[in-house]
C-alpha cells in the first residue's frame, strides 16, 4: 500500500509501539503488529488490533492502572487472520474446531 502521509513510500509488515491514554491512564504496548511506510514510518495498524488495544487500555482503567508498558500478546495475531479469511476458506471453519476461541 501507499502511504497516505509522504504519498511515496511503500509500507511492509513490521511492528509498532503504540500508546493510548484515556482517564489518566497511560497504556504502552510495543511490537503491535501493523504496516510501516519505508519511507516515512508512518505506521498503520489493522482494526481488528486496534480494537483489541482499545480494550486493553478500558480493562487497564477499570483496573486504576496509571502507567502500563506491556508486549502484544503474539496468541491473538493467528485469531485475527482467522477472522480476515475470504469467504471460500472460512467455511472450512467448523472442520478445524481446534483453532477457534471458544474451543481453547
Amino acid at each position: 500500500m501507499t502511504c497516505v502521509i509522504c504519498k511515496s513510500g511503500e509500507t511492509q509488515l513490521g511492528t509498532a509501539t503504540v500508546t493510548l491514554e484515556r482517564e489518566g491512564a497511560t497504556v504502552v504496548i510495543k511490537g503491535v503488529p501493523a504496516r510501516v511506510c519505508k519511507n516515512c514510518g508512518e505506521e498503520y495498524v489493522e482494526e481488528a488490533i486496534t480494537a483489541r488495544l482499545l480494550k486493553t487500555t478500558d480493562e487497564a482503567v477499570r483496573a486504576g492502572v496509571q502507567v502500563d508498558v506491556r508486549p502484544y500478546a503474539a496468541a491473538q495475531p493467528l485469531l485475527v487472520l482467522l477472522q480476515h479469511l475470504p469467504p471460500c476458506i472460512s467455511r472450512f471453519l467448523p472442520f478445524v474446531p481446534h483453532l477457534l476461541p471458544e474451543h481453547r
